[in-house]
């Protein structure tokens, strides 16, 4: 017995021994696992260290809008498709200035007066600011979120190449916020430090042909500028870039543009860093393309560059950035030219279309484009909860295509960087918002999606590499708070109070749901002609030069023709001919018009 005791004894220890073990190994492990240790690319903020209390943060859905219409609802209706938390209206019910760049400087104020609610425990918490009337959303919020990540990681390690992690850390430099692209900076002036001091774009160097960034056409322009209408961060940091630019405007108020502000506040912000990093441009007379106007014409000038004037003590780093490769934003303003819809089918075991092009230096040869990983590990669409249902519905309302997989569907890519954007922002001309509305992967089941979807926020959307869960951000104080299917297409007022889709939408439906002009609308309302190049100005110059010449020949010959009848026989007695004259590049039949040379015609 006493041998079976110690046997016993022994036995546990060393169980208890072998616990230890294990328990020590699994600690190793869990010191030096990825996820608990500092990230090689982080800063402020996202240095996260194993000691750090990982605590549930919040993705936040906020858009700047004061009353409903067509363009709102076909937002909410994306956001419905893809799970998107409910959003929150700022300024909603606001009397709307009939100034649309006052509306821009109503928001900036009451986006401030919104983030000013949150204590700062939620500062860590990630905020998606849109447009409400010009944007819609095309992926997930697991996507939006990485992708995020993925900028600012990037981002960070550029600055950490170009000015050192020393630098950057004596003057506080990382990058969080980030915001749209735009192709040029606005307004327009060449000598603002808003549009020479930013810094370029990484965009491949021959992106758009021979002539991208020589600053005679701004499609040609890569983007390097700030569009204000977009906007990612964590909340902290943007509350902060908002008063900044608050101040800016009560300090120096001179335009009534939300943009000119932030792009001011970016353009601070870049010259400060280029001054640390010691790349500030030795001499400030610059011979530079400018452009007149909107027309497209331009001329090579010398100009002084103005320098924003710092006081030393003042901050200037407020961490912006820009979503150079639209990722996250696709802006429209001289796109257009630039994006397609296709399928996603290629072979995903070789290198991406879009590593191919960067890697060239923008020499594509092909595209043939796989998914990239973050939308195949995404959850599928038509997966909301409710859509695998289509109980009260008329026959002719499509069923859901629940089997469907992304790589099923054509989504929105810009050609230029190879990326399948997340959100789409139609900068000038907005016209494209009814004609490629029907483009989008969700529009043929608007109906289904918001009759039956039963959007959930109980489960976070993805765990990041820091440990951090990111839930959708769920108010907590609304006296009405929906559940399920009421949540569908709906949103809460700043105020609290919840607008559902009926509310919101039920006028608008015909137009979100067939795409249908209502009443009032003309097809493309606000069209406006891209500029002519200086070959079409010539080619039209020439063009009417030739009709006007043919013009003057067929006078003069018809006068002839009639002198020659009125002259009578000719000298064996019969009548004078009629001369026909047969212009070379006109049909015969006398339709069309005439041009002249040939050569013109040609090029036609």
């Amino acid at each position: 017995m006493e041998a079976s005791f110690l046997s016993s004894v022994i036995h546990h220890k060393r169980a208890r021994l072998a616990l230890v073990a294990l328990g020590a190994f699994a600690l190793i492990l869990y010191l030096f696992s990825p996820s608990t240790q500092s990230h090689p690319n982080a800063h402020g903020p996202y240095a996260v260290s194993s000691s750090r209390e990982r605590s549930p943060t919040s993705f936040h859905h906020i858009i700047p809008a004061t009353r409903s219409n067509k363009n709102l609802c076909r937002l909410l209706l994306s956001g419905t498709a893809l799970n998107f938390p409910s959003p929150v209206f700022i300024n909603w019910g606001a009397k709307e200035d009939p100034d649309p760049y006052k509306v821009h400087m109503q928001k900036v104020n009451s986006i401030l007066a919104y983030l000013d609610t949150f204590a700062p425990d939620r500062h860590d918490d990630l905020v998606f600011i849109l447009d409400g009337y010009d944007i819609w959303l095309q992926l997930p919020p697991d996507v939006i979120i990485k992708r995020y990540y993925e900028i600012i990681d990037a981002g960070n390690e550029r600055l950490r190449q170009r000015m050192g992690a020393s630098v950057m850390e004596k003057h506080n430099i990382y990058q969080s916020i980030v915001f749209g692209p735009d192709k040029i900076c606005w307004p327009e002036n060449p000598k603002r430090f808003a549009c020479w001091a930013v810094a370029d774009s990484t965009l491949p160097r021959w992106a758009f042909g021979p002539e991208t960034d020589s600053g005679k056409w701004r499609h040609l322009n890569r983007p390097r500028w700030l569009n204000s209408g977009t906007i990612i961060g964590p909340l902290g940091d943007v509350r902060d870039l908002f008063q900044a630019t608050l101040d800016l405007i009560s300090t120096n108020y001179t335009v009534d543009s939300d943009q000119f502000y932030f792009s001011n506040i970016f353009g601070i912000q870049e010259y400060a860093r280029s001054k640390a990093a010691g790349d500030l441009p030795k001499d400030m007379m610059q011979y530079r393309w400018h452009i007149d106007g909107w027309g497209g014409e331009g001329h090579m000038e010398w100009i002084k560059l103005n320098e924003p004037y710092v006081v030393p003590e003042n901050r200037t780093e407020y961490h912006v950035t820009i979503d150079y490769e639209s990722k996250l934003f696709q802006t429209v303003a001289y796109y257009n030219n630039f994006l397609t819809w296709t399928q996603y089918d290629g072979d995903h075991s070789k290198d991406s279309a879009a590593q191919r092009f960067l890697h060239s230096g923008g020499a594509l040869d092909e595209i043939n484009p796989a998914l990239p990983d973050d939308i195949l590990s995404a959850t599928p669409p038509f997966q909301i909860p409710g859509l695998d249902s289509t109980r009260d519905l008329n026959e002719s309302v499509p069923a859901p295509p629940s089997h469907l997989k992304w790589s099923d569907l054509s989504l929105g890519m810009n050609i230029a960087s190879q990326h399948i954007f997340a959100a789409i922002h139609f900068t000038p001309p907005k016209y494209w918002r009814d004609v490629w509305w029907n483009r989008m992967w969700f529009a043929p089941y608007a109906e289904t999606i918001i009759r039956n979807a039963k959007p959930t926020f109980d489960e976070p959307y993805l765990t990041t590499r820091d440990g951090r869960e990111w839930w959708p951000y769920v108010r907590d104080d609304s006296e009405d708070l929906p559940l399920g299917k009421a949540r569908a297409g709906g949103g809460y007022a700043d105020k609290g109070n919840w607008l559902g889709w009926d509310l919101l939408c039920g006028k608008h439906e015909d137009a979100v749901f067939h795409n249908t002009l209502q009443k009032g609308e003309r097809p493309y309302p606000d069209y406006r002609p891209m500029p002519k190049t200086e070959e079409e100005i010539q080619r039209e110059k020439e063009e009417e030069e030739a009709r006007q010449r043919e013009k003057e020949e067929e006078e003069k010959e018809a006068a002839e023709d009639q002198s020659s009848e009125e002259g009578g026989e000719d000298e064996e007695g019969d009548k004078a001919p009629v001369h026909t004259h047969k212009h070379p590049n006109r049909p015969q039949d006398g339709s069309g018009p005439a041009v002249w040379p040939p050569a013109a015609a040609e090029e036609d």
